[in-house]
This record gives structure tokens, C-alpha cells and sequence, in this order.
């Protein structure tokens, strides 16, 4: 039996509407559309000329919405090669190679500081949930010197855990919950 491909699709910008395919599975988790218009808006006055990294990109959903939004360059992280493929085709498609990267690379493991040489704008940070990673990628952003004090941190997480636990030594700059997940913007303090 195979499986059915879904899709989401780019909410705003200069790539509204397009839908990026994407095989369901049990790991993969993409950020709804209704979310992303809500942390788009958010980052309305971020987002343009904006340097970003996808850390855990699945289909590259958030980091392509940046794109069209107006983000100059953004890097995708993601360990499963077949998303990473599937990512590629849509980034020539778009013709966009020169404002992305594609890393084919386990996030928590990656040296990100060899290949990242400025500070991002911007982390997208949206983890397979119940796998305790997003305090490894908190921490693993700080420790390579990925982010200054003016980087916005944008993550999602279950809806039941405690945010400001979670998060000691962030500032909780918005959050609101949706469904299952409740995502949050934050700063270093």
C-alpha cells in the first residue's frame, strides 16, 4: 500500500500558493498553515533582508515561507536525505539556489559554526516532539555562537509543557497554543 502524499503550501509573498509535496508519516510534523501565518505576522518587520536557519527543516516549510517573504538567505538542516532531495527539487524549481543551502546533516551533531560564518536573524527550531531536543538545540545555537541578543528564536513544542521551564535564560517574546503544539518567538536575555 502506498502512502498518500499531502502537502502544505507557501501562505504569502512571492511564492503564495505553492504547494510543497510531502510523504505523511508518523515523523513528519509540518507547521500548519494557519501557524505560519500567525508566526509570519509576527515577524513581519524581521523577516526582510533576514539571514535564517531551518534547523530541523522536514519540507522546508518555514524556511521557504521566509524566502518568499523576503528572507536574503536561508539554511536548511535536516537528516533525512530523501526530504533533503525532495527540498532541493522544489529550491531549483523556484529558482532559488543562491538564497538557501540544503544540509543533508543531523542538527544536534552538525558544526554548524564551519559553515555559518555571521550570526542569524533568524532559528526556526521545530524539532520531532517528545525526543527532549529542543534544549540540546537551545543550547547547541548559544555554545556555536549562532545567534547574538537581537536573533529571534521561533520553536514549536507540545502544548503541555512549561514554557518558561523550558526556556530559562530566553525571554518569551509571544506564544500562542494551536491544536496540539504551542509555539513560541524568544530572545536570549
Amino acid at each position: 500500500m502506498r502512502r498518500r502524499v499531502s502537502n502544505v503550501r507557501i501562505v504569502a509573498g512571492k511564492f503564495k500558493g505553492l504547494k510543497i509535496p510531502f510523504k505523511a508519516s508518523r515523523y513528519i510534523r509540518p507547521t500548519t498553515n494557519r501557524t505560519k501565518e500567525t508566526i509570519f505576522s509576527w515577524l513581519h518587520n524581521e523577516i526582510k533582508n533576514s539571514r535564517c536557519l531551518d534547523m530541523f527543516a522536514g519540507t522546508g516549510s518555514l524556511g521557504l515561507e521566509a524566502i518568499s517573504r523576503g528572507a536574503s538567505f536561508v539554511y536548511f538542516a535536516e537528516k533525512n536525505r530523501k526530504m533533503c532531495e525532495e527540498l532541493y527539487k522544489t529550491i531549483v524549481k523556484l529558482n532559488i539556489r543562491k538564497q538557501c543551502e540544503v544540509m543533508t546533516v543531523d542538527s544536534l551533531k552538525f558544526p554548524f559554526e564551519k559553515k555559518i560564518e555571521k550570526p542569524l536573524d533568524i532559528v526556526f527550531i521545530d524539532p520531532p516532539f517528545r525526543l527532549n531536543y529542543l534544549k540540546k538545540s537551545f543550547a547547541l545555537i548559544v555554545e556555536k555562537e549562532l545567534i547574538t541578543e537581537d536573533s529571534i528564536i521561533c520553536t514549536e513544542v507540545e502544548k503541555e509543557k512549561e514554557v518558561e521551564e523550558m526556556f530559562d535564560g530566553w525571554k518569551l517574546i509571544k506564544s500562542k497554543i494551536a491544536g496540539q503544539s504551542r509555539y513560541c518567538l524568544l530572545q536570549k536575555k
